[in-house]
């Protein structure tokens, strides 16, 4: 069997194909993860508002909590205390 014989041009050319082609993967993996990124983004403030809605309800019930606390425990006509 013999092998043909590729001139210069001919592998110059392979190469700038394949570099090519490596580049535009390389690019469309840029623009995918960029999407990703954006979309963490999204899911991270969204995360960060839930935890600050969270934060507020459980101050907001420690607060009533410490004013039903001290209501029960004060003496009042319709709670004496002994």
């Amino acid at each position: 069997m013999s092998r043909e014989k590729c001139s210069w041009d001919e592998i110059e050319l392979y190469w700038s194909i394949k570099l090519q082609n490596n580049v535009s993967y390389q690019m469309a993996d840029i623009h995918r993860l960029k999407e990703q990124l954006a979309e963490l983004r999204q899911e991270f403030i969204r995360q960060e508002d839930q935890l600050h809605e969270y934060k507020k309800n459980n101050t907001y019930l420690a607060r009533r909590l410490e004013y039903d606390r001290y209501v029960l425990n004060s003496p009042t006509p319709a709670n004496p205390q002994t």
